[in-house]
């Protein structure tokens, strides 16, 4: 056999490949936006709460305003808007976040750290002080950390209020 009759049998069957794997391509593409769109349709609370955590920036935002939108009182996904709003540091919204969290719970730990966090942000360290105080009694639910953000995040504001002995008791 000649190279040349050897490399058309090689040849037809790699083009034939190539434009399989293309329409293969194109139909996965399809069906990824058929699937967003239907998905996208849908008004099931723990669909947009799971996106809610585990997308980032404005998508984050928008999958837990779908989920509010179906269940308004549900402290965790305030929270995890409140948590990409700070994320995207539009800390005034953030902190309106974790506080709709602290209206439907008022001794919820880690929405008091997150109020905490952005007034220190928002240079408002009185604030952030008592909120911190809160978490620290609240009721212990911390997500995947500790109260030691709330200690660290008081002693922070007391520090900018020249406070150096209470700052160094956190």
């Amino acid at each position: 056999m000649n190279s040349n009759r050897l490399y058309r049998l090689c040849f037809v069957p790699t083009t034939v490949v190539l434009s399989l794997a293309t329409s293969l391509q194109l139909a996965a593409t399809s069906m990824t936006r058929l699937t967003t769109s239907v998905i996208q349709q849908t008004d099931d609370f723990a669909f947009w709460e799971a996106q809610c955590y585990e997308r980032v920036g404005r998508e984050a935002i928008e999958a837990c305003d779908r989920a509010i939108a179906i269940n308004p009182n549900h402290t965790g996904v305030w929270v995890g808007k409140g948590y990409a709003q700070e994320i995207l540091r539009r800390y005034e919204e953030a902190l309106n976040s974790y506080d709709q969290a602290i209206a439907l719970d008022s001794d919820y730990s880690y929405a008091l750290l997150g109020r905490c966090v952005n007034l220190n942000r928002l240079e408002q360290y009185t604030e952030a002080i008592i909120a911190c105080e809160l978490a620290i009694k609240g009721d212990q639910r911390w997500g995947s950390g500790n109260s030691s953000a709330a200690w660290n995040n008081r002693g922070w504001a007391l520090e900018q209020l020249e406070r150096y002995d209470e700052a160094l008791l956190s």
